[in-house]
């Protein structure tokens, strides 16, 4: 009865051996980990520097200057 069952049942097409995982293994990973860990770095570096964006050039947290709510009809037409 369970040969019966087994023999019944759909087959499945499986390669015979798995491909290897190389989650988080491999050079272009590794390279682009790298990469961000640095930009972080550099991009805190240059800020303490004076070389980052202005307090005064950026909206305050929870402003809503975005550009995103200009009335297009105030716009000059040429």
């Amino acid at each position: 009865m369970v040969d019966t069952l087994l023999e019944s049942s759909e087959k499945a097409y499986l390669p015979k051996v798995a491909s290897q995982t190389n989650h988080g293994h491999t050079t272009a990973a590794w390279v682009t980990v790298s990469v961000v860990m640095i930009g972080l770095v550099v991009g805190r570096l240059l800020r303490v520097l004076g070389l980052g964006q202005t307090e005064s050039s950026r909206p305050a947290r929870g402003s809503t200057e975005s550009g995103s709510d200009i009335d297009p009809s105030s716009k000059e037409q040429p």
